[in-house]
């Protein structure tokens, strides 16, 4: 995904904005064909979304513009992070599903696409040095809803970071310098989504960690 930070009139009514955001985004296959996991933390689905610079030379971007994103199958729960290049996602991520591993939480199934930050994620993952003993499943190419829940999660964060930007009225010049932390805001608080996992309502975060948001 190629993501543009653009500006455009909008309505005074709040409504409006994500009106706008959900006008302004491209379709696309919100399903993927195979048996969802109820195991927390058994699978996870990751991807990279790259910021587009903006057409207006004269405003500077963050450096950090490269959106790693990974979500979790059974309750949804999205971690991302930013980096200047994308193979920077490859020890970050690495080091989560360590530590995932050592709270007995451990990933079995990782599902990506092929490319070259991906390949080096997987020989990382399953090296010596980590040992996480992970399953790799890459999707076909351009099939996009082989890894749906974080295409999907990519188009929902985003849509909803634009709308608070517009809501907020934060200037363009503003936006390229601060999404990657306005976008980390945003999927924080997608994790106090309550859902229900087996019978239990409890926020994303919760489910995952057994305790509250701080």
């Amino acid at each position: 995904l190629g993501i543009e930070l653009t500006e455009k009139g909008v309505a005074k009514d709040s409504c409006a904005h994500c009106s706008i955001v959900k006008a302004q985004q491209k379709d696309i296959l919100k399903e993927s064909k195979h048996k969802k996991t109820d195991i927390i933390g058994q699978r996870k689905f990751t991807d990279i979304s790259s910021i587009k610079k903006p057409k207006n030379k004269t405003i500077q971007i963050n450096g950090k513009r490269h959106w790693r994103l990974t979500v979790e199958e059974a309750v949804g729960l999205k971690i991302g992070s930013f980096h200047e290049n994308k193979n920077d996602m490859v020890p970050v991520q690495a080091k989560e599903l360590q530590q995932e591993k050592a709270e007995r939480r451990p990933t079995r199934y990782l599902r990506m696409d092929n490319s070259g930050e991906n390949k080096k994620l997987a020989e990382s993952v399953n090296s010596k040095d980590y040992q996480l003993n992970i399953t790799l499943e890459y999707t076909a190419c351009d099939m996009p809803q082989q890894n749906a829940p974080v295409e999907v999660a990519f188009k929902t964060l985003y849509a909803r970071a634009k709308a608070s930007f517009k809501r907020a009225n934060v200037p363009m010049r503003v936006q390229y310098k601060i999404f990657s932390e306005w976008i980390q805001t945003v999927t924080k608080l997608d994790g106090l989504t309550v859902v229900e996992h087996q019978g239990q309502k409890k926020t994303r975060y919760e489910h995952v960690y057994g305790k509250k948001l701080k």
